[in-house]
């Protein structure tokens, strides 16, 4: 795991960051401040955010659990179905 402060990333999230060409920085600022966030269970979350890229408006979902003390980014992926999950 990469420690960002209380945001961690695991192994998982790290590969699938560096094939999808998502950067570490998006990702924690998704999770900081996001346009919305969905429970998904009682630690993991989906956090949602709006981005531009290339002129295109896609939307960047990062899913993630959150105990009292730590915040585990588990994978992220970026998709133009916006719609679809917000």
């Amino acid at each position: 795991m990469i420690d960002l402060g209380k945001i961690t990333l695991t192994q998982h999230a790290l590969f699938q960051l560096k094939q999808r060409g998502i950067t570490k920085k998006d990702v924690v600022d998704c999770v900081r401040y996001p346009d919305k966030v969905l429970k998904q269970s009682k630690i993991r979350s989906r956090a949602l955010q709006v981005t531009l890229q290339k002129q295109k408006r896609y939307l960047l979902v990062v899913i993630y659990d959150q105990t009292s003390n730590e915040i585990s980014i588990i994978t992220a992926f970026i998709t133009s179905k916006i719609k679809k999950y917000l």
